[in-house]
C-alpha cells in the first residue's frame, strides 16, 4: 500500500472492508495511526512476493505501482534479468492464489503494456486480461484479471511467443558467453605463449 491514499478514498467511497500490506513495518506503523478512525479496515506487514493469507482470501487485490517497484533495477525492460522474472511470476502466482475463483485483480501502472501485458498473459495464472488507458496529459494502464476465465486467444498466443523469444535469448546469451570465454582463453593462451618467448 505504501502511503497512497487510494486505499482511504476507497473506503471513504463505500469499500470498507479493505486490508492493506507493505513490506515496512515503519510505513505500515504511520498508516494505521493516520487512519485508526477507519473502523475495520487492517493494516498488515506482508511481502506481496509472500503473501501469508490462505487461498482464496481475496475477492479483489489491487496493486498501484508495486509491480513497477519490483522491477525498477532492471537494466533491459525488453528482457528481464532471471531473478526479475521470477520475482515477478512468485508475485504474480502468489496473487492468483489467493483470490477467490472468480476474484479481480487490478494492476495500475505506468508501465507500457507491450513490458507488462506478457508478465500477465499466463495460462497457469488461470485468468483472462482487460487493458484501459486513463489520463488524459499523463497515461497510466489500468490491467484487469478476471480469475477463472481463460486467456484470449491473443493473450494465449502472447504467451507461446514470449516464451520463444526468452529461450531465443537465453541461447544468445549462453553464445555470448561462449564468445568471451573464448576470448579470453586467447587473450591467456597470448600472454603466455609471450612469457615463453
Amino acid at each position: 500500500c505504501g502511503n497512497s491514499e487510494l486505499s482511504a478514498e476507497m473506503y471513504r467511497d463505500g469499500y470498507q472492508n479493505i486490508v492493506n500490506v507493505d513490506f515496512s513495518s515503519v510505513c505500515i506503523d504511520n498508516m494505521r495511526e493516520k487512519h485508526k478512525d477507519y473502523a475495520g479496515m487492517e493494516w498488515l506487514v506482508m511481502d506481496i512476493t509472500d503473501l501469508k493469507f490462505p487461498d482464496s482470501s481475496f475477492n479483489v487485490v489491487i496493486e498501484k505501482g508495486t509491480l513497477d517497484a519490483l522491477v525498477a533495477n532492471e537494466k533491459d525492460p525488453w528482457y528481464m534479468s532471471d531473478e526479475g522474472l521470477r520475482t515477478m511470476e512468485t508475485t504474480l502466482a502468489k496473487v492468483s492464489q489467493v483470490l477467490k475463483p472468480t476474484g479481480r485483480f487490478i494492476s495500475i501502472t505506468f508501465s507500457q503494456p507491450h513490458f507488462r501485458r506478457p508478465l500477465f498473459a499466463k495460462s497457469g495464472l488461470n485468468w483472462s486480461i482487460e487493458l484501459t488507458l486513463l489520463g488524459e496529459d499523463f497515461h497510466f494502464f489500468f490491467f484487469a484479471m478476471r480469475k477463472g476465465e481463460p486467456l484470449d486467444p491473443k493473450d494465449a498466443a502472447l504467451e507461446k511467443a514470449t516464451l520463444a523469444k526468452r529461450e531465443e535469448h537465453k541461447m544468445d546469451r549462453h553464445d555470448d558467453a561462449q564468445m568471451q570465454r573464448l576470448a579470453e582463453d586467447e587473450d591467456e593462451d597470448a600472454f603466455l605463449f609471450k612469457v615463453l618467448l
